[in-house]
């Protein structure tokens, strides 16, 4: 309720203590006791403190327990002086009956008001199991609806309103005070939820439930609810401007990052869980937060030296955690895909640091180098599972990455320690991460080199003279072992898998770049016998030549079919040495087929 409808704010005043600071209550004084009584409540209250007496008891219904302190009884009769303070705690407390006898209607009209305020106040102030907490609420909210349909309760307000005869209060406050009511009973018990779901969350969420029994709509529960959670929205608020602020802040931003998730971690819970995340407040808090800590780690990422291997990826591996986190905190699609696109960049700042990492590591110590590896085959085994969910591209390369940098450290213990044949497990593990075809080819050379155990591969400095060859051959063409100047890619069939087709990328010289591949033998006699055909009728019409036509025609047959053999043995050639390549030979081992 706005402030300024009856003079002052009623939500300012909807909490779980609304009854406890009733001026009436606390002094025991009826409702329409004059200002003389109050007056003289007061000064036998002031009396009894100066003198340290005990102080008089109120005497009235349903008394505070602990007992109030002489302070807050005389704030509160202050405030009766106020008369609009005083007709809001005139509706908030016990009516008495009426005097006359006859009067029916107003009687019936205080006697649902009295059984409406009797409820709420138990239904704030006293402990009950938590099964009773619908039958509770239920009963206030049922008690105040009746008063609120009950026109005698309003006319005898409106009494009141006269009866003070104060020119501030008019009797409009009293219409302003019934559209009032009931946002003011269920901010009283969005009020007991959060102060209940910080106690005992499964008490706090049976509360939030009950309030739907108000027959309220959403947008007014999510509205008392949020009223009620002002302080923890404030403190999210001011977490998420500090998050802002410090980015770039390198030195201090995992500092910020902690407070703010960890220190957002309850109000959070409390504000997603009793509103919900598709309210435009909490998203927006939450996606403000999330936001705040991505710019901070961001920031702080950007300022690490490339060249510091070792540091970078224990570095990065901390700025994975907290973006994991705010991604966990943001509720905006745009923002989750925001801080999922710098988590794959990330990650991959991790590969490739891991491998830079492993590297200086392996020149540091040669003879660590099977350590190296597997290390580093470990360390970047589960941030490339995360990348390949998102980016099979992205992964395929790093992949690569990974095994080419595990494939030199390997050569290099090889070379170091004379070790050929311990580095044999290690490189047929590598062929289940590499991709690119030209480093499976140079991992599938190498374990034949250090397989066929020549007399070099036995003694110290020997795997690198092996991997010279090796790599000597490696760019090789795959279809006529020229010097390859490029590549092609070769498009494969499976005769099972309808529709599929399976590109793999070899060397290729220029000559070799275009040429086919599938060219059945029978197709290309048909074609060249007809070509020959054709060319022998010309040669006969249009020449002068003393041959007969029948001596003609066999020449050209007999030239046509050795050329034919001449371009097949040449074509198969090529697809002998295609097949020996190590991913085609692979392929065509699972049943694919050269399609082109």
């Amino acid at each position: 309720m706005q402030e300024g409808r009856i003079g002052i704010d009623l939500t300012s005043i909807a909490g779980v203590d609304l009854y406890r600071g009733n001026a009436f209550r606390l002094s025991g004084l009826p409702v329409d006791a004059s200002l003389r009584r109050v007056r003289r409540r007061s000064t036998e209250i002031e009396a009894a403190d100066r003198l340290g007496a005990e102080l008089p008891s109120p005497g009235g219904p349903l008394p505070v327990d602990p007992p109030p302190a002489s302070t807050e009884i005389l704030d509160a009769l202050r405030r009766l002086h106020d008369p609009t303070a005083r007709i809001v705690d005139e509706f908030l407390w016990l009516w008495p009956e009426p005097a006359a006898a006859g009067e029916a209607d107003e009687a019936r009209a205080v006697a649902l008001h009295n059984l409406a305020v009797t409820a709420h106040v138990s239904a704030l102030e006293d402990d009950y199991p938590d099964g009773a907490v619908e039958e509770k609420w239920g009963a206030v909210y049922r008690r105040w609806n009746q008063v609120l349909e009950e026109e005698a309760c309003w006319r005898r307000l409106a009494r009141r309103v006269e009866a003070l005869a104060d020119p501030q209060l008019r009797t409009t406050a009293v219409d302003r005070l019934r559209l009032g009511l009931p946002e003011l009973v269920l901010s009283t018990h969005a009020g007991l939820a959060v102060a209940d779901f910080a106690r005992d969350r499964d008490r706090g969420l049976r509360q939030a439930d009950a309030m739907l029994g108000s027959d309220h709509d959403d947008a007014m529960i999510d509205r008392a609810l949020l009223g009620a959670l002002g302080p923890q929205v404030s403190r999210l608020k001011a977490l998420a401007e500090q998050t802002k602020d410090a980015a770039g802040d390198h030195e201090a931003y995992q500092r910020t990052c902690q407070a703010a998730l960890e220190g957002s971690a309850a109000d959070l819970a409390a504000l997603r869980t009793l509103v919900c995340d598709e309210n435009a407040v909490v998203s927006g808090i939450a996606d403000d937060l999330a936001s705040g800590v991505r710019e901070c780690v961001v920031g702080a990422m950007n300022r690490i030296p490339e060249d510091e291997a070792v540091r970078r990826r224990v570095e990065v591996a901390h700025a994975i955690r907290w973006l994991d986190l705010a991604n966990g905190v943001a509720v905006g699609d745009h923002v989750r895909e925001r801080i999922g696109e710098d988590l794959q960049t990330l990650l991959s700042n991790l590969v490739v640091a891991a491998c830079r990492a492993a590297q200086e590591e392996s020149r540091r110590s040669p003879a660590s180098g099977i350590t190296a590896q597997r290390s580093l085959v470990e360390q970047t085994r589960k941030p490339l599972r995360r990348i390949m969910a998102k980016d099979r591209g992205r992964y395929f390369d790093l992949c690569d990455e990974v095994a080419g940098t595990a494939f030199l450290i390997l050569l290099e213990y090889a070379n170091v320690t004379g070790e050929g044949r311990a580095v044999l497990p290690e490189l047929r593990s590598l062929l289940r991460i590499a991709h690119d075809p030209k480093l499976r080819d140079q991992l599938t050379r190498a374990v034949h080199a250090f397989e066929s155990g020549g007399p070099d591969t036995g003694r110290r400095g020997a795997s690198r003279s092996v991997w010279s060859a090796v790599d000597a051959s490696a760019d090789a063409c795959a279809m006529c072992e020229r010097t390859a100047t490029g590549s092609r890619t070769v498009v494969m069939g499976h005769p099972q898998r309808y529709g599929e087709a399976l590109a793999v990328t070899v060397p290729s010289c220029g000559r070799c770049h275009r040429k086919r591949l599938n060219s059945d033998r029978s197709g290309c006699l048909i074609g060249l016998l007809f070509l020959a055909a054709i060319v022998l009728g010309l040669v006969v019409l249009f020449s002068s030549l003393t041959w007969s036509a029948t001596d003609a025609w066999f020449g050209w047959m007999v030239v046509a079919v050795a050329l034919l053999g001449y371009v097949s043995e040449r074509g198969e050639k090529r697809r002998r040495r295609l097949g020996a390549h190590p991913e085609i030979r692979r392929r065509l081992s699972e049943g694919w087929r050269i399609a082109n």
